[in-house]
């Protein structure tokens, strides 16, 4: 019998800490300034079930490349996910290798954000991928990090076929049992050494060192 999957459905932005970085100021500071004003708003407004041990594990943790275009919302969600991924790992029937998946759709901008989290393994990024293949959801853009701990925080923009964000939530519910069966029978849970990547639209990097595989030929993708 498979464990209960660990699904969140958002169809709107998570509760936000008040801005304090305009996407103009934003683009002009380096990201360790970045970095301390949002560390800063936190201590100042700190989250609600959420302790300042995984703050600081996020902000130590975190590599370069996370801290250069995060927002508020976006860190806040992350947050929020890794915190259900560890509450995940204390469950009676957890393996300790599954993942957490919470997406919102953004209808207005045509595609649909899922996060996912776990601990880093070789393959996970083409398992990923291939479970979003199966229900015929195209990714248009995945940043993956890897935090200094090998939690992994991925974020995808998807949507359908035609351009649009995923209407029906029961694929996505579909991507992640197929994600979870595919990490349950991996031979090898092995971690890999963090590292920080971006995958472009068509492409699939390897985690480790970043050199672009052949694309699938399976998923087609569009212009984000």
């Amino acid at each position: 019998m498979c464990a209960e999957l660990n699904i969140h459905a958002m169809t709107s932005q998570p509760p936000l800490l008040q801005e304090t970085l305009t996407q103009t100021s934003a683009s002009m500071l380096p990201w360790e300034q970045r970095r301390e004003l949002l560390r800063g708003r936190l201590r100042t407004h700190p989250l609600t079930g959420i302790t300042q041990e995984e703050v600081d594990a996020h902000f130590q943790g975190m590599p370069a490349r996370y801290w250069e275009q995060i927002s508020e919302g976006e860190l806040v969600w992350g947050l929020e996910t890794i915190h259900d991924f560890f509450k995940s790992l204390t469950a009676p029937d957890s393996v300790g290798s599954l993942p957490v998946v919470h997406w919102k759709a953004v209808p207005e901008q045509g595609f649909t954000k899922v996060m996912v989290c776990t601990w880093d393994r070789h393959g996970l990024l083409a398992k990923v991928a291939s479970a979003f293949s199966a229900v015929r959801i195209n990714i248009l853009q995945a940043d993956v990090y890897t935090r200094a701990d090998s939690l992994v925080l991925d974020v995808f923009r998807v949507r359908e076929m035609e351009p649009s964000h995923v209407r029906d939530a029961s694929r996505l519910s579909e991507m992640v049992f197929i994600l979870d069966g595919a990490l349950r029978q991996s031979p090898s849970n092995t971690v890999v050494l963090p590292v920080a990547s971006t995958v472009s639209t068509g492409w699939f990097f390897s985690r480790r060192n970043c050199r672009p595989l052949a694309p699938r030929s399976e998923m087609k993708t569009f212009d984000a």
